[in-house]
C-alpha cells in the first residue's frame, strides 16, 4: 500500500487540483462546470492533431484509478482499527460513483451504480457509528462483500467509458480504462475469495496487454480494443454471477 500512496506527483496534483471542486459539485452538477472552466483554451493547445472529447485527459486518467485505490485504503484502515478513516474512504468512492451515474448508458448500469452507492454509504455510516447503541460492529466479511460489488460496478462502468473513448478516437484513455477494468475484476474475485479460473485469467491478461498497447502507442486497432471490451463484458458478468450466488 505504501507503494500505491506514492504513485507519483502527477496523479496527486491532478487530484488536488480537480477533485476538491469536483466532489463538492457531485450533487448539483458544479463538478462539470469546474472541469470545463479548467480546460485549456484553443490557442494554448500544442497538439491540435490529437483531439479528445474528454476534458482534461490527464486529470480523468488519474481519476480512473481513484475508486479502487480508496477502497483498498479503506480496507487497510479497517484492519488497522481506524474505522473513521475507513468510513471516509468509502464515502469518497460513493461520491465518485454518484458523479458517474449521469454517464451511465443503460438502466442496468445505472442500477449497479446506485446500488453500490447505497451500500457503500450504509457501511460507511455504520463504521462511523459502530459504537453507538443499536449499531453492531462492521465485519471484514461485510466490508469485503460491499467492496467486491463496488469493484464489479466499477468494472462494468469502465467498460462503458472505454467504449466512449474508442468512439472519440482517444486510444490512450480507452487503454487506461481497459487496464483499470482488468484490475477491478481481479480485485473483485480476490475479495470474494473465488478463483476466476485459468480461462478468465488468460482473457484478462490479453485485455491488459491490449490496454497497455493503447496507452503506450496512442493508437492501435479499434476492432481489437472493442473485441477486448466484449471479453471484459463477459468477465464482469462472470464476477457478477459469483457475487450474486454468494448473497443467496
Amino acid at each position: 500500500m505504501n507503494k500505491e500512496k506514492m504513485r507519483g506527483t502527477g496523479m496527486a496534483l491532478a487530484v488536488l487540483l480537480g477533485c476538491t471542486c469536483w466532489l463538492a459539485g457531485c450533487g448539483n452538477g458544479q463538478g462539470e462546470a469546474v472541469a470545463a472552466e479548467s480546460a485549456p483554451s484553443a490557442d494554448k493547445v500544442e497538439e491540435p492533431s490529437a483531439p479528445s472529447s474528454f476534458v482534461e485527459r490527464e486529470f480523468w486518467l488519474a481519476l480512473a484509478e481513484e475508486p479502487g485505490w480508496h477502497m483498498n485504503v479503506a480496507r487497510e484502515s479497517f484492519l488497522d482499527g481506524r474505522s473513521r478513516k475507513a468510513s471516509e474512504e468509502l464515502e469518497k468512492v460513493a461520491a465518485i460513483l454518484n458523479f458517474e451515474v449521469r454517464h451511465s448508458h443503460s438502466s442496468k448500469e445505472r442500477g449497479h451504480l446506485l446500488g453500490s452507492i447505497q451500500e457503500l454509504r450504509e457501511v460507511a455510516k455504520n463504521l462511523r457509528h459502530e459504537e453507538d447503541p443499536g449499531n453492531g460492529p462492521v465485519s471484514l466479511a461485510e466490508l469485503d462483500r460491499v467492496s467486491a460489488l463496488a469493484f464489479r460496478t466499477l468494472a462494468a462502468h469502465q467498460v462503458t467509458l472505454a467504449r466512449d473513448a474508442l468512439e472519440a478516437g482517444d486510444a490512450r484513455m480507452a487503454g487506461r480504462y481497459i487496464q483499470e477494468t482488468v484490475k477491478a475484476i481481479l480485485r473483485g474475485f480476490e475479495l470474494a475469495e473465488v478463483d476466476p479460473g485459468n480461462a478468465m485469467e488468460s482473457r484478462l491478461q490479453v485485455a491488459d496487454a491490449v490496454g497497455e498497447r493503447l496507452v503506450m502507442d496512442g493508437d492501435g486497432s479499434r476492432e481489437l480494443g472493442l473485441e477486448s471490451l466484449d471479453h471484459l463484458d463477459g468477465s464482469v458478468e462472470g464476477l457478477s454471477n459469483v457475487l450474486t450466488s454468494r448473497r443467496r
